[in-house]
């Protein structure tokens, strides 16, 4: 989800517009959603997989996860467009200054997403830092180990020992 400067929930995405169990999987290509919370309309259909909608510096943007893309969206005319694309399932996006920092994970290689078109990359987890001014990647951290999904990122200033963190599951 989106959350706006005053920390109101503003927009959020969908992997479809359905309520058939599992019916998101059907057209996972094209079916994905944003949502404006407000009025409940959805701003843009259309996307593939769209995850992690944040707005920074007042410009909504959102990871196509399916399509490996940072996106940008116009809320006013409903367009969403490519900055850069990136190698590896798209999910967790902050922001520091000028600079994304974009989540990848492996690709869990089963019927839900063996059949799209990044299934026979070889992809790993870890996270590309994108420079805004002119959309280029600056950097990024390939996880070598058995790290295979990271869901969400935070940047974390001040810290002197950043790490992963890997919080047991809890039963509840």
């Amino acid at each position: 989800m989106a959350v706006d400067e005053h920390g109101a929930i503003r927009y959020v995405t969908a992997f479809g517009e359905t309520d058939a169990p599992e019916g998101w999987r059907v057209n996972k290509l094209k079916d994905g959603v944003l949502i404006d919370v407000q009025t409940g309309n959805v701003v843009v259909r259309g996307l593939a997989m769209p995850h992690s909608p944040r707005i920074h510096n007042g410009k909504l943007y959102l990871l196509s996860s399916a399509t490996e893309e940072l996106v940008t969206v116009d809320v006013r005319t409903g367009v969403a467009e490519s900055i850069i694309k990136l190698d590896g399932f798209l999910r967790g996006l902050c922001f520091r200054g000028d600079y994304a920092f974009v989540g990848t994970s492996k690709l869990r290689k089963t019927h839900t997403f063996g059949d799209l078109p990044i299934a026979n990359k070889r992809i790993s987890a870890g996270v590309h830092v994108v420079n805004l001014r002119d959309c280029s990647k600056f950097g990024s951290i390939h996880y070598q180990d058995d790290l295979s999904e990271i869901y969400d990122l935070q940047v974390l200033t001040g810290a002197r020992r950043p790490n992963t963190l890997n919080l047991p599951m809890s039963d509840q």
